[in-house]
């Protein structure tokens, strides 16, 4: 019993965050020059990438007709997005910029990125905690 209650409490919570998802595709659809909205739809890309390899296999199973993103390409296309539409807007959207092409193994994009990251100037705590990511990463380029 307790096995069913977990597995549709993950199958409850992976329909909402598809459903987050969804809403913010539309808003963009609705909004393409929100940057703010590309910097969430790409996030949510970013963080299904993170799952380990042991949650996608259970989302995969959950949701047969549902593919996963499979590189952090989409993020990438989203994060780029939102910094063309609003240069700097968000110093977690340049982080993350840095973060993915690291991920995808452009290491030269990522250390442009993170130094602009690294730069950025600190106006509140998520700013702090951007350029800290940024520069932690930086440092083991």
């Amino acid at each position: 019993y307790q096995r069913r209650v977990h597995g549709e409490g993950l199958k409850s919570k992976a329909q909402s965050s598809y459903q987050v998802r969804d809403a913010f595709l539309r808003s963009f659809e609705l909004n393409p020059n929100d940057a703010t909205t590309a910097h969430l739809i790409g996030m949510w890309y970013y963080s299904v990438c993170e799952l380990s390899s042991i949650e996608r296999y259970a989302l995969s199973k959950l949701f047969e007709s549902k593919s996963l993103p499979t590189t952090f390409d989409e993020a990438l296309k989203y994060f780029l997005q939102a910094e063309t539409l609003d240069p700097g807007f968000y110093s977690r959207n340049t982080t993350y910029i840095g973060l993915t092409y690291n991920k995808i193994g452009k290491k030269t994009e990522a250390k442009e990125w993170l130094s602009k990251a690294a730069n950025n100037p600190v106006l509140n705590e998520d700013d702090r905690e951007a350029v800290e990511m940024a520069k932690s990463l930086l440092s083991k380029l």
